[in-house]
């Protein structure tokens, strides 16, 4: 990754800190994820304005806890459509693009289900590795 991405990265995951988000914590990423569905639901005080730095804030930081709990660390990847973010492990080539998880999901208004995301990577992912207990 550049330096400027990085940064970017590195920004988000400061905000999240001071907003008092534990990304260490699946639950509490969860929690803040449908509170911040909720603040953009339909008649709130953000209609018209742009959700992609939300998305963008709860994807880095669905990535970071992916980043410290399944050892996976983070990439740009490029291919014709142009470049993403991602969580990669070489063992096994898990490749996730945390930020798009969540978009997905946001433009449905999927409620509660960053918690058991999280846990079921973190379970494939022991169980590509053989670490699973």
């Amino acid at each position: 990754m550049s330096e400027g991405e990085w940064e970017w990265v590195l920004g988000n995951l400061g905000v999240l800190g001071d907003l008092g988000v534990d990304v260490g914590d699946g639950g509490w990423l969860g929690e803040f994820y449908d509170a911040q569905l909720d603040e953009w639901g339909v008649g709130g005080e953000n209609v018209g304005l742009d959700p992609n730095p939300t998305i963008n804030l709860i994807g880095l930081g669905l990535g970071e806890h992916l980043v410290r709990r399944c050892g996976l660390r983070w990439v740009v990847v490029e291919d014709g459509q142009g470049a993403e973010i991602a969580v990669y492990g070489e063992v096994g080539d898990v490749l996730i693009y945390p930020t798009n998880v969540v978009a997905k999901r946001w433009v449905v208004r999927e409620r509660g289900f960053l918690p058991g995301f999280v846990d079921d990577v973190v379970r494939r992912v022991d169980g590509i590795r053989g670490t699973a207990k």
